[in-house]
């Protein structure tokens, strides 16, 4: 009675319903992650030439953010507009905020973003470790590389391990159910 059983139990699993349930769980979680990797954009308080301006930033489209103990500089992908009246479009945007602050504004999932020497955080989409240098990946002029002398060794331990599960995260998002038949049976 027992193998029975067992043998309507793999049946129900090998019909139709399976492969769907199965589609349908790999689309929700990849929905998921595509809210975490694809997060609203966020309000910034900045300046521009010293007059106070608001902004509307994705961090998809932040490049690092550089700075002293006051003003932070914000490099941008692609150029954002100020939110209200001002219909100015930069790729620098300027802000007073602390590192923590802003980084944590922008990155609440803390995703993207690692510290790399005293006064850099810089976006794991970006950068990658080429030949001993961070070489950023964006089309921009801005800030195109950094040697490696220019943060310690544990930066680089923490640069590789946060980058290694940034593209986890990347290969997850992409991943596709996209054949016809899944293990031989149709969906």
């Amino acid at each position: 009675m027992e193998i029975l059983r067992k043998d309507a139990i793999i049946n129900k699993l090998h019909n139709n319903q399976y492969p769907l349930n199965l589609h349908n769980v790999i689309d929700v979680i990849r929905n998921r992650y595509s809210l975490l990797l694809n997060p609203e954009k966020v309000q910034i308080d900045a300046s521009y030439h010293q007059k106070s301006e608001q902004y509307k930033i994705s961090v998809n489209n932040v490049i690092g953010i550089f700075g002293d103990e006051k003003v932070k500089t914000l490099l941008l992908n692609e150029p954002e507009e100020t939110v209200g009246k001002n219909d100015r479009k930069t790729d620098i945007v300027l802000c007073n905020s602390n590192f923590k602050d802003l980084v944590s504004v922008l990155d609440k999932n803390q995703i993207f973003f690692i510290k790399i020497g005293k006064s850099a955080f810089i976006n794991l989409k970006f950068y990658d470790l080429e030949n001993g240098e961070l070489i950023c990946n964006s089309p921009k002029k801005h800030f195109k590389h950094m040697e490696l002398n220019d943060f310690t060794s544990d930066d680089l331990i923490n640069f590789k391990k946060k980058k290694a599960e940034f593209n986890d995260y990347l290969t997850f998002q992409r991943f596709e159910v996209d054949a016809k038949v899944l293990n031989g049976i149709q969906i």
